[in-house]
């Protein structure tokens, strides 16, 4: 997660140029302690070096600050809308299934696969297995490879200004060592919490969080201390508007404008 100040002249050309980054996985304009604030993935930390001094170069940028993110404890494509009983979600594949033991690396072959399906995940193997050159019996062995192990997860997003969760935010806080790994499970165990993740940083634990109204974030920290009370919350940013989510471009009524692919493979110049 990284913090980025800028001219406030620059901050829409800023937040659109940064966009167009494949390691860039979803960039909001936030107000807080920073303008924007993106969520970056990339192959090693050297390659996060990379990213982060090409970012710093622009003209723009006045100041970056980056929460390199330790372990997640929850990620938003756990998360639910609650729009289905529970005996229609107990209907889904894959609904009752318990955690994956560590799904290894991908492979290149695999990579190919992702980023082809990363425009629209309901792709036929038949246009998928045309675009790699592969036959369409391997297609359907890799597709259920890297889905069967977590390698790859598919997420179904929603404009969230049409959900009823009008207000997101995120939350910095610091809790003893001691406490982390019990704070991170009743963090992630709230309703709002959409994303959880351990941080090296003086922030070492960190929430993304879905409301409905921005009244409902001083009742999330108030939540939080009753139930950890020896955490403290350092910092906080409230999203104004995305600009890309997981890959997405989003127009100002959160619906989808175009796709600039996740691919944390991608050198920092991409």
């Amino acid at each position: 997660m990284i913090e980025v100040s800028c001219l406030p002249q620059d901050r829409e050309a800023l937040a659109a140029d940064c966009a167009r980054h494949p390691q860039a996985l979803s960039v909001e304009m936030v107000a807080g302690s920073s303008d924007l604030l993106l969520t970056v993935a990339t192959r090693h930390r050297v390659a996060m070096a990379d990213y982060v001094l090409a970012l710093g170069k622009s003209p723009s940028v006045t100041g970056t600050r980056t929460h390199l993110v330790q372990h997640l404890h929850r990620e938003a494509s756990q998360w639910r809308f609650d729009s289905l009983s529970r005996d229609q979600q107990r209907g889904l594949p894959g609904s009752g299934a318990g955690p994956r033991p560590d799904p290894g690396p991908i492979t290149p072959e695999e990579r190919r696969l992702i980023l082809a399906l990363a425009p629209d995940g309901r792709r036929s193997l038949v246009s998928l297995a045309t675009e790699l050159g592969r036959p369409e019996a391997t297609v359907r062995r890799m597709l259920a490879g890297v889905l069967g192990s977590g390698r790859a997860v598919l997420r179904c997003e929603a404009a969230q200004p049409h959900t009823g969760w009008h207000t997101s935010f995120t939350v910095w806080m610091s809790v003893p060592p001691a406490e982390l790994a019990r704070a991170a499970e009743e963090l992630a165990s709230l309703r709002d919490t959409r994303l959880s993740a351990s941080t090296a940083t003086e922030a070492n634990l960190l929430a993304a969080v879905w409301a409905h109204g921005t009244n409902d974030i001083a009742r999330y920290e108030a939540r939080l201390a009753e139930t950890v009370p020896d955490l403290r919350v350092l910092n906080r940013a409230v999203t104004l508007r995305w600009v890309k989510r997981m890959g997405r471009m989003v127009g100002p009524d959160g619906r989808s404008q175009g796709c600039v692919p996740m691919d944390l493979w991608a050198d920092a110049g991409a």
